[in-house]
């Protein structure tokens, strides 16, 4: 398509200090760029250089799939995963011998003291925790004793291939109680009128006290009366298997999971009923935010875009100049070099990320690239071609 005597004419009368301007502002806007895009590689590299080296740290988490078979090679490492607990222990209480099939067994031995504060009716008394009680018997097979407060601990627990040390399941604390007409036969428990012991010299003779049950506990008393000095309550509590955790400890010899003990001194070992990431496990081990890193990615892109700013000015001048009327050409040159500066920014970056996870980069170039075809795309749409009304002959 040739141009239009009027417009031949103005090519011809183009002020030839406007392309010397123009070349100038090329020139600043080139340094501005490549001043840009040194500063923003150099920062990128040199922060994943110390993220690198940040997860070859001692107390770098390692994120692990317990349903993958164990590796050795994280031996020493802390690990962190996600999964069911499961055990094939049961364990057996030492006075009811009741059997429960779980994680952890917990009993609780009480004795009830009457409040000396008047009036008594607004507060009749309460349970206060003993370390050991001795009890009246049972039943025939199960004689007067002493019986302790207590917890048991399953032995061969399994997240995956990992076993599971004392610490961590001391920290799974969701106990359900155990209710003993599922455990224990309750109708060998009859009146026992005859029965006046005495517990470390707390348990007042009361020839109407015997032993009764209510839900996941065995009360020495009377349960036609009120609760009165002396009177005796274990309670028991479990916690049940097949329970989702997350945790983070150390791997240590055969899979084994234990605390993992810092140069500094500081026990890394969390455990967490459900699902629950590393970071929120372990908050502290979370890299604070760099703001020296943002800041020069924000001074970097900043002047990238007045690079990008200079490099689009002289050919916008040049257009409005020229006036060609066939061409009415909407030029944004704001918004055009404020989008090439942000792909140029990123395409940057992601050529350094290379360096630290080679197909993320990749990936992130690639994005980059079909990002400026699509804005070229977008901006080419922008050129309008004007049908001339007349032809001239």
């Amino acid at each position: 398509m040739s141009l239009s005597k009027n417009n031949q004419d103005q090519l011809t009368t183009y002020p030839a200090s406007a392309i010397v301007e123009g070349l100038k502002l090329l020139f600043v806007g080139l340094v501005f760029a490549l001043f840009a895009g040194a500063i923003l590689w150099v920062n990128e590299w040199n922060n994943l250089t110390r993220i690198k080296s940040q997860l070859q740290n001692e107390t770098a988490v390692v994120e692990l799939n317990p349903a993958e078979k164990l590796d050795a090679t994280f031996e020493g490492r802390v690990i962190h995963l996600t999964g069911s607990l499961k055990t094939k222990d049961v364990l057996i209480e030492d006075w009811l011998n009741l059997e429960i099939t779980g994680l952890r067994l917990f009993r609780r031995v009480q004795i009830f003291e009457e409040s000396t504060q008047e009036p008594r009716s607004y507060r009749p008394g309460s349970w206060i925790d003993q370390t050991a009680v001795t009890v009246p018997s049972v039943t025939d097979s199960i004689p007067s004793q002493t019986v302790t407060t207590f917890g048991w601990y399953a032995e061969g627990v399994q997240l995956g291939d990992h076993h599971l040390g004392r610490t961590l399941l001391e920290r799974l604390t969701r106990f359900e109680p155990v209710l003993l007409a599922d455990r224990f036969d309750i109708s060998l428990l009859q009146p026992r009128s005859n029965i006046s012991s005495q517990t470390n010299d707390t348990l007042d003779s009361d020839d109407s006290a015997r032993w009764y049950s209510i839900n996941n506990e065995i009360i020495w008393g009377n349960p036609n009366r009120a609760f009165r000095t002396g009177d005796l309550r274990v309670q028991f509590y479990y916690v049940p298997d097949d329970q989702t955790v997350s945790l983070i400890a150390r791997q240590g010899t055969d899979g084994i999971l234990v605390p993992f003990i810092t140069r500094d001194g500081e026990v890394i070992e969390r455990l967490q009923v459900g699902k629950a990431s590393w970071q929120e496990l372990y908050p502290e081990g979370k890299a604070p935010i760099n703001w020296l890193v943002w800041a020069f990615r924000l001074t970097g892109a900043l002047l990238m875009w007045a690079g990008c700013w200079f490099l689009i000015l002289p050919g916008t001048r040049m257009l409005e100049q020229l006036d060609i009327r066939n061409l009415q050409f909407e030029f944004e040159p704001v918004r055009m070099s404020a989008l090439a500066a942000v792909l140029l920014s990123l395409l940057v970056m992601s050529a350094a990320w290379i360096y630290y996870q080679p197909v993320w980069g990749t990936i992130l170039i690639v994005g980059v690239l079909f990002s400026i075809v699509a804005a070229g795309w977008y901006f080419w749409r922008k050129l309008r071609v004007v049908k001339r009304i007349g032809q001239q002959s």
